[in-house]
């Protein structure tokens, strides 16, 4: 008879004990903020997980675990909102389901894009159900660590009380409108859809340098070498880049052999002078030769300082991969890197030309991090472009750049979401923009 590990039956009854816990926490809330507060935080007690999100079907995100204020409007919040909304179990039989990277997947193929910028591994997702089996909400909690068959067991239980509990705080949850209240509802979402709203559209951004101090080649040549680390500190004078110098060394031995031996026949010319006054007529000539071969001379060990290209100041030296610049034959003029103040930043905003809009340049600029997309960044627009140029991605796009508010500085290279804001139109309007230009571009008008 084999016998049973006594600390694993102690760890079981301990997590039985939490759930218990857990489920008279949910009925002791006094109202339905106070429950969604002990959802996306007390849970951790009995499943830990990186982040936990509650999302309910009315209003979307509504709390996320370790935050007080949640900013709705963020990229990372609308896009987990609607992953949700197409995921959510819709039985209440298995309340709970596991996801991982792989079930992020769309015909676009942003969901996939999205997980494994904002979200960890693996996920768990618990709906909440009211008395009559209608899903009102879901509790989303993500991980790097694969979820347990116990853990999905636990959460189910859980999700019955949770789903319990929001239904008794929001006093039963919502009704279907019939009759007269449906005819009040199609009025009202006209009257929304006239409500007059701000323009706005949503385009990639990205911290780069304010005013850098570009390296460029001075001559043809081969890069050789780059001493130096993409996006690191440099001290003035520190060595940036180096051009093959041997062509160029032996054009410097050349030159000084010309210029000796200029200088030996303008020796011999002088004392043959001496006895041979005729001879004196060519020692001006012969000087001129060898000011000439001196300033040859000179040019030549000119470019060969110049292959050794160094910082003219402090800053940080940006650029790609130095593996993908060393080798390579380059011509003069040649941008290899740019030299930047490190926190001397701004914000490059890339607008497709199918989104671009009249911008109000005295709105400030909305900037969610990909690092950090929970926090908003406030800029204020600089310049926009006349026209639109071509990406290196080959996307026709309107450059913006603006200013960060108060200083704000951040790591040159940093990428994310900019937010930038129009005139003010119809809701419809906003709705249907987009789709409106299509139509027009498919129509041919």
């Amino acid at each position: 008879m084999s016998k049973k590990n006594p600390k694993k039956i102690d760890a079981q009854a301990e997590k039985l004990l939490l759930l218990l816990s857990l489920q008279r926490q949910s009925r002791s809330q006094k109202t339905a903020a106070e429950l969604a507060f002990m959802m996306v935080n007390e849970t951790y007690r009995l499943v830990p997980y990186r982040q936990a999100l509650l999302w309910t079907r009315d209003n979307g995100i509504e709390t996320v675990s370790g935050l007080t204020e949640t900013e709705k409007n963020s990229p990372y919040l609308l896009w987990l909102s609607d992953f949700i909304a197409r995921h959510v179990p819709q039985q209440e039989e298995d309340a709970v389901r596991i996801l991982t990277a792989k079930d992020a997947k769309d015909a676009e193929g942003a969901d996939k894009k999205n997980w494994q910028t904002w979200c960890s591994a693996n996920a768990a997702l618990m709906a909440l159900y009211d008395r009559n089996g209608n899903v009102t909400g879901a509790l989303w909690i993500d991980r790097e660590e694969a979820f347990a068959a116990l853990d999905k067991v636990l959460l189910d239980e859980l999700a019955d009380a949770y789903g319990y509990g929001m239904q008794a705080l929001t006093q039963g949850g919502s009704k279907k409108l019939r009759g007269w209240k449906g005819k009040i509802l199609a009025l009202s979402v006209l009257a929304v859809l006239c409500w007059p709203v701000r323009l706005a559209v949503t385009a990639p951004a990205e911290i780069v340098a304010k005013d850098p101090y570009v390296i460029s080649i001075p001559f043809d040549g081969t890069l050789a070498d780059i001493p130096v680390e993409p996006n690191t500190l440099v001290k003035q004078g520190e060595v940036l880049a180096k051009i093959d110098d041997t062509a160029l060394r032996s054009q410097v031995a050349e030159a000084e052999h010309r210029q000796i031996m200029a200088q030996a026949v303008l020796a011999k010319a002088e004392r043959e002078s001496i006895t041979a006054p005729e001879k004196k007529q060519a020692l001006a000539a012969l000087r001129a030769e060898i000011a000439l071969r001196q300033q040859e001379l000179s040019y030549a060990r000119q470019l060969l300082a110049q292959s050794v290209m160094t910082a003219p100041r402090d800053g940080v030296a940006v650029f790609s991969d130095k593996n993908d610049l060393r080798g390579r034959p380059v011509r003069t003029g040649d941008k290899i890197m740019m030299l930047a103040a490190p926190h001397d930043t701004e914000l490059l905003i890339r607008v497709p030309v199918d989104a671009m809009l009249t911008i109000d340049e005295a709105e400030p600029v909305a900037f969610f991090l990909n690092t950090a997309p929970l926090k908003k960044h406030q800029a204020y627009l600089k310049t926009v472009s006349y026209q639109s140029s071509m990406d290196a991605d080959g996307l026709l796009t309107y450059k913006i750049r603006a200013a960060f508010d108060g200083g704000e500085a951040a790591r040159i290279g940093l990428t994310g979401t900019a937010k930038i804001y129009g005139g003010r139109s119809l809701l419809a309007y906003s709705l249907f923009r987009r789709p409106l230009i299509s139509l027009r571009r498919f129509l041919g008008v």
